[in-house]
């Protein structure tokens, strides 16, 4: 990502040979880094007289650095993303130089892509938490604010990089509609048995995503299977069960997927390359593409899907560190 110092040009990120524009963010940025962001200090600085005490802190002046970077608030927030910070911490008055620390990180690539991708979520949402105080005194808690920050940046990974990251739902954002489905196959990848339903009522892609998984395992339970290996092609929804405490929005869906998945004897979830669930997806799509809203199991793999799953079965999936 590349942040140049004149106004006229915006700031882009070139990934995989294509420029994408955060154009909504890239604005809000350009506003703090020149001091446009409508602060309790900024304000002053033109002649208003007023208190520019933070309320969210009650402790420090509000500048846009306080407000995005150094708060409590802030800091907490930024806690649970990983983010690598500067030796000496963020800076206290140099917007600048805190957005091309993050701007670095964010072209480092040992660093997972959400994790280094995530800072324009968390500072538009912490600006967006200020808000939120001064003109409706509603206060929310860092947690989230970081769970507003990964579900949002998962819907936009999702539409810009279809490519490389497919679950075994189907979501419609306009209907919240969902088509589900999963995929038994043994272990030279032959499938054994297969089931297909829909969901009315998600909200979120993420949502769908750990819906179908907890659908799944009491569907497998139901069978009496008790030693599986859950292949999924979500690594946000493998991250909402290992730290739920991110996504409070989602708080009882999470408990009732972990507790479906510890009916099992032995139970494993694994992020895998996509290709891996080309089946389970096809058949998902079937649900909110071809409306087929009728649920069943049935044995076996379906006929229509046999040379997808012949393909799969001579090939060993690819799947990234849990």
């Amino acid at each position: 990502m590349i942040l140049r110092n004149r106004s006229d040009e915006l700031l882009d990120r070139e990934t995989g040979g294509e420029t994408m524009i955060l154009r909504t963010y890239g604005h809000f940025l350009w506003r703090a880094l020149y001091g446009a962001l409508a602060v309790k200090e900024r304000l002053r600085s033109r002649g208003i007289n007023l208190d520019t005490t933070f309320p969210l802190c009650g402790l420090h002046h509000e500048t846009i650095c306080h407000v995005l970077f150094t708060c409590d608030v802030a800091k907490e927030t930024w806690d649970p993303a990983q983010i690598p910070l500067p030796p000496a911490g963020f800076s206290h008055n140099s917007v600048l130089l805190n957005l091309y620390h993050v701007l670095s990180v964010s072209e480092n690539q040992r660093i997972g892509q959400a994790e280094r991708l995530w800072f324009p979520w968390i500072l538009w949402h912490l600006w967006k938490t200020r808000n939120s105080f001064w003109f409706e005194q509603k206060r929310f808690l860092a947690a989230n604010i970081f769970s507003k920050t990964v579900e949002e940046s998962s819907i936009w990974f999702n539409l810009i990089q279809k490519d490389q990251e497919e679950k075994r739902c189907s979501w419609s954002a306009s209907s919240q509609h969902t088509g589900a489905s999963w995929v038994i196959r043994d272990f030279r990848g032959q499938g054994m048995e297969h089931s297909r339903r829909s969901f009315m009522g998600v909200s979120s892609n993420l949502e769908a995503d750990l819906i179908t998984l907890c659908w799944t395992a009491k569907d497998l339970h139901t069978l009496h299977w008790n030693r599986v290996i859950m292949e999924i092609s979500s690594v946000h929804t493998l991250e909402a069960l290992n730290n739920p405490q991110w996504f409070p929005g989602l708080s009882n869906t999470i408990e009732r997927t972990r507790q479906a998945l510890n009916c099992f004897q032995n139970c494993y979830v694994e992020v895998v390359n996509v290709i891996t669930n080309r089946v389970a997806e096809k058949i998902a799509v079937s649900v909110t593409k071809d409306r087929r809203f009728q649920s069943y199991i049935a044995s076996g793999g379906p006929s229509w899907l046999n040379d997808i799953i012949l393909e799969d079965a001579s090939n060993s999936p690819s799947t990234y560190p849990r």
